[in-house]
């Protein structure tokens, strides 16, 4: 291709029922929400919206839009899988599917999937703000790690996915797109850093596997979740939405490595960083 980018999005939602839907917008507030108990599906339209206004602008690069995202990525798995020499073309796949507002996503289920530079690079020509962020759990371009150098998953302004309570930040998006395309229409010239070849995965020391996705821990500690009921549980689990399943996930496997450590047995990873033995101990 004439640019080394791809640019990608997904089109696939979680919507319980197909068909229109009535979106409602707050003028004053600028988003864009829903009041029927079904989610947005924000996730992932406003990453759609986007790509098709950079090709209606002529940015240059390659556009994907992926089929079945939401079920474990499978139409980028399929790419992958059959279509590695395809993937090779790029230096940079970059997915418009991430929520909030600031983020360059450096890491996907815990491994990294683009450097530091480049993260810090890309958010510097976008100029709003956006920095390196190692929480990110999934999107397409997670399943290109091995194919392209730099892949990442960049804040498109929408909150609570998955969730009735789902919005758009429909200014930041227009923001977004023109920062988009001035960056990439101008050619931005960034960093390829990253060893594809390579795996590299987050240091999980100092309780670094326990953070969730909102940079924050909200889940019941192992002795709570052992005082449940099976029933309490799964009531517990059905009032979740998925990134907090996610989260308990997380703290309850943090609770387990940090028992083993306090007993004298060596995680198979590394936990400890050197400082601070004592808040495992104790």
């Amino acid at each position: 291709p004439s640019s080394r980018y791809m640019f990608s999005a997904h089109t696939d939602t979680v919507h319980r029922e197909g068909g229109s839907q009535v979106v409602l917008y707050d003028d004053a507030l600028q988003l864009a929400y829903k009041d029927d108990q079904e989610c947005l599906g924000a996730d992932n339209a406003a990453g759609v919206w986007l790509l098709l206004q950079m090709i209606e602008a002529n940015v240059p690069g390659t556009y994907v839009f992926h089929r079945g995202e939401e079920k474990g990525g499978i139409g980028s798995s399929a790419i992958a899988e059959h279509h590695a020499e395809f993937l090779r073309q790029f230096d940079y796949a970059i997915a418009f599917d991430r929520r909030g507002k600031t983020s360059v996503i450096t890491h996907q289920s815990f491994e990294r999937c683009c450097s530091t530079q480049f993260a810090t690079a890309l958010g510097a020509a976008l100029g709003m703000g956006h920095q390196p962020d190692d929480t990110g759990t999934f999107t397409d371009t997670a399943n290109y790690t091995r194919h392209i150098p730099e892949c990442t998953n960049v804040s498109v302004g929408y909150e609570d996915e998955h969730t009735p309570r789902e919005l758009l930040d429909v200014d930041y998006l227009l923001a977004l797109r023109d920062a988009v395309m001035y960056a990439f229409g101008e050619g931005v010239a960034l960093p390829v850093a990253r060893d594809h070849t390579k795996e590299e995965t987050l240091d999980f020391g100092m309780y670094g596997w326990a953070r969730s996705s909102r940079g924050i821990v909200f889940a019941p500690t192992t002795e709570e979740v052992a005082g449940m009921s099976e029933r309490e549980v799964e009531d517990m689990l059905l009032a979740m939405t998925l990134e907090e399943r996610v989260d308990l996930v997380m703290q309850l496997a943090q609770d387990a490595v940090c028992t083993l450590y306090a007993a004298g047995n060596d995680p198979v990873f590394p936990l400890d960083d050197g400082e601070d033995d004592e808040r495992y101990a104790g």
